[in-house]
């Protein structure tokens, strides 16, 4: 987030310079523009979502467990498993490359519902949507000895009021699975988006500090100029055009410290996502391993909307 200080600065210089008309005219304009594009710009990267409270995600969380086990059994026993989707052009099951709609559900052999096999009850990872549309989960299928059989990851919505499942991925040990994260609309989007709009929000904010330093430049050209006619003639128009370009010097110094302060913030932000980004691909690997998936609740993130 762009820090406030230079902005309540630029907006009290610009209030301060409507005792004048002439000066009003032309600083007053070039403080808001500075002020509104850089808001405008830097809210155009910002991550749409924001804090996700413990009773919107548990709506969610907690009847997952009971749908991911009810799908488990009826796969095992060969029950209707399909009742636990909501079943349209979006349903999907997959396997590997194999992607089945809500026609094939009942018809698909699932390699992790096997006797013997037993589905953890507790998530690895569990987020649900920041527009509240769709909630995401991952849960490890055990093997009688313990290990890890197989991952699955279960994308969610609802159907009049009941939780159900979208999409299902089967991924069996020996495969490769990625750890799930917060997201906004759609699964991964926000880890991405944040680092490319990262990228972009520094982009803009680099370009305008270097079209504000060359500004900059001018307006002490201009003073310089105008010092040195008063030097030789000393003249009052004269004078007000120097207080006048020593005054767009001033807000030009100011909009430069709020735009280097935003780059900084902006800069450490993008550091973050990448950082996020690192440790998500580091977890990607074999299925097996998928318990090292798991957010211990210590760690969990209620601003992220995260469970264990």
């Amino acid at each position: 987030m762009v820090k406030t200080r230079g902005f309540a600065s630029l907006a009290i210089a610009a209030l301060a310079l409507q005792g004048s008309p002439v000066a009003a005219q032309d600083y007053s304009v070039f403080i808001a523009d500075v002020i509104g594009q850089t808001i405008a710009n830097m809210n155009s990267y910002a991550p749409p979502c924001g804090y996700m409270p413990d009773n919107e995600l548990a709506e969610a969380r907690d009847p997952a467990p009971g749908v991911m086990q009810g799908y488990f059994d009826a796969a095992r026993n060969g029950g209707d498993r399909a009742r636990f989707f909501k079943l349209d052009n979006k349903t999907t099951w997959r396997l590997g490359e194999r992607e089945i709609g809500s026609d094939g559900l009942n018809a698909q052999a699932d390699p992790l519902a096997v006797e013997g096999n037993r589905l953890d009850p507790l998530a690895l990872r569990f987020y649900r949507a920041g527009n509240y549309s769709t909630a995401q989960g991952q849960w490890a299928v055990l093997a009688p000895d313990g290990t890890v059989a197989g991952v699955y990851t279960g994308l969610f919505t609802r159907e009049r009021g009941e939780w159900k499942l979208r999409e299902l991925t089967v991924v069996p040990a020996g495969s490769e699975v990625g750890a799930i994260d917060q997201y906004c609309a759609e699964p991964g989007d926000l880890t991405d988006a944040a680092v490319t709009g990262g990228e972009q929000r520094i982009a803009w904010l680099e370009k305008q500090i270097a079209d504000k330093e060359e500004d900059r430049q001018r307006d002490e050209a201009r003073i310089a100029t105008t010092e040195e006619k008063l030097a030789k003639r000393d003249s009052r128009s004269l004078r007000e055009r120097l207080a006048r370009e020593k005054r767009t010097l001033a807000n030009r110094l100011e909009s430069l410290e709020t735009l280097r302060s935003a780059l900084g913030t902006a800069r450490d932000a993008l550091d973050e996502a990448q950082k996020t980004r690192a440790e998500l691909l580091a977890l990607r690997g074999d299925a097996r391993n998928a318990l090292a998936f798991r957010i211990a609740e210590k760690d969990a993130e209620p601003a992220n909307g995260r469970s264990e």
